[in-house]
């Protein structure tokens, strides 16, 4: 996990608006459950649905119509091995998964499934979503590229440092803490985009790096969680798929760690579209 970084630190950290109140965590369960979501980083593929089910049959969600630059809301699981499923949006429940894979999801545990690349190559790649919340008066924000056209990209506050070098498409980047207020940053890949955003004290966020129709690509801030005494602990680990190599940077060069750690093991299944 990382350590909260000193205020003179955190001044050159990335900060996010909340886009809703939604938090998973709302109205928790006296029962040990884990925490999964489903993003949609593919620009080429259409919209899909996606089922989420218990391999013992006991559970079953359906996530409708979701485009590029979705992530889901969680799904609050009781421990155990689900299936999920990418469809195009109303293709009937049983028939061929674009993409489909198995997930094993213990207590305590929450994360991100990917769908990335093109539409005939779709694979899966899982990120670690640390929900535990930030130190007072502060939020704690991370980075996920899913701007295909951009192989690298690296984020600058306007008028100081840079906060994430090289960070790779399908990838993301560790948590970090940062003192509430407004941030202007830059993203720089092939191309620049600068985005204003919001961080509120207590919230844990993610950056959305996305590819725009036409050329360029767009920052998009989106919740993690917000403002919950009581979050999971623990990592999530991956069987397949996973995140490259690439750093959050503070002032002075520090480089944070990434994501990884344990409890959801990813077995993936590909079939080519027809």
């Amino acid at each position: 996990m990382l350590r909260p970084l000193a205020r003179t630190t955190a001044l050159a950290a990335i900060a996010l608006t909340l886009t809703t109140g939604f938090s998973p965590f709302a109205a928790a369960e006296t029962a040990p459950t884990g925490w999964v979501r489903v993003g949609h980083l593919s620009p080429d593929t259409p919209p899909v649905d996606i089922y989420i089910a218990a391999l013992d049959g006991s559970e079953r969600e359906t996530i409708r119509k979701a485009a590029y630059g979705t992530l889901s809301q969680y799904s609050n699981l009781q421990p155990g091995e689900y299936t999920v499923a990418m469809r195009p949006a109303g293709a009937e429940a049983d028939s061929a998964a674009m993409l489909s894979w198995t997930v094993r999801v213990d207590a305590g545990s929450a994360a991100t499934v990917l769908a990335v690349g093109k539409r005939d190559q779709l694979r899966n790649a899982i990120v670690t979503d640390d929900l535990t919340p930030p130190t007072s008066g502060n939020a704690k924000v991370r980075l996920i590229q899913g701007a295909p056209s951009q192989a690298k990209v690296d984020v600058t506050a306007v008028g100081g440092p840079a906060l994430a070098r090289g960070v790779a498409y399908g990838t993301a980047t560790g948590y970090a803490e940062v003192p509430m207020g407004r941030w202007t940053l830059e993203v720089k890949g092939d191309v620049t985009s600068s985005a204003t955003v919001d961080a509120e004290s207590a919230s844990v966020q993610s950056l959305l790096v996305l590819d725009k129709p036409g050329g360029g690509f767009e920052v998009k801030a989106v919740t993690d969680g917000s403002g919950i005494a009581a979050m999971p602990t623990g990592g999530v680990e991956t069987g397949a798929g996973g995140t490259a190599p690439a750093g959050l940077l503070g002032l002075g060069g520090t480089v944070l760690v990434l994501v990884g750690g344990a409890s959801v093991l990813v077995r993936r299944r590909v079939v080519a579209p027809r």
